[in-house]
């Protein structure tokens, strides 16, 4: 009997990363973070990003929503 193999990725190469989902209007946010701007009304074409490649983080949908931008 054949067993087939499926090819593990190496060790060290999973990365943890947030989803990242894209608006129409190409605004780059965390998954989490476009959840918090709907349950916090805060609009995410207004929010600077500071996350990676300037991604909108959830840090900064509340800092949005308090207005401290």
């Amino acid at each position: 009997s054949s067993a087939s193999r499926t090819p593990a990725a190496p060790a060290g190469q999973v990365e943890e990363a947030e989803e990242v989902e894209t608006s129409e209007d190409d605004i780059e946010a965390t998954e989490a973070a476009g959840r918090k701007a709907e349950e916090l009304n805060v609009d995410l074409s207004s929010v600077e990003g500071t996350g990676q490649g300037g991604r909108i983080t959830v840090g900064d949908v509340e800092k949005a929503a308090r207005g401290d931008e």
